[in-house]
């Protein structure tokens, strides 16, 4: 705890702008790093890039069963998870 800070703040001097999302769930620690370009910011692409790769989701699997679904609930399923990690890496995320 608090050696990902302290490595992420010696290593990232560029001012390049960045989002980081690092996580620890159970045992398993998923790290995501988005990097601006010329069209988006790191931001812009986090969230943008997480909905269009929902719908993505939605347009090839069809709707989920009717109610509220939350990000946690549908990423559960480890078949919609890898198919939005997947949909992310091909939009040039880094997990």
């Amino acid at each position: 705890k608090g050696i990902f800070i302290e490595e992420f703040q010696e290593k990232c001097t560029t001012g390049e702008d960045l989002m980081i999302l690092y996580c620890v769930i159970d045992e398993h620690v998923i790290c995501i790093k988005v990097s601006s370009d010329r069209k988006f910011t790191a931001m812009q692409k986090a969230t943008a890039f997480s909905c269009v790769a929902f719908t993505h989701l939605l347009l090839e699997q069809g709707p989920l069963s009717s109610g509220i679904w939350t990000p946690e609930a549908i990423g559960a399923n480890e078949g919609n998870y890898n198919f939005i990690i997947n949909k992310l890496k091909q939009m040039g995320v880094e997990i």
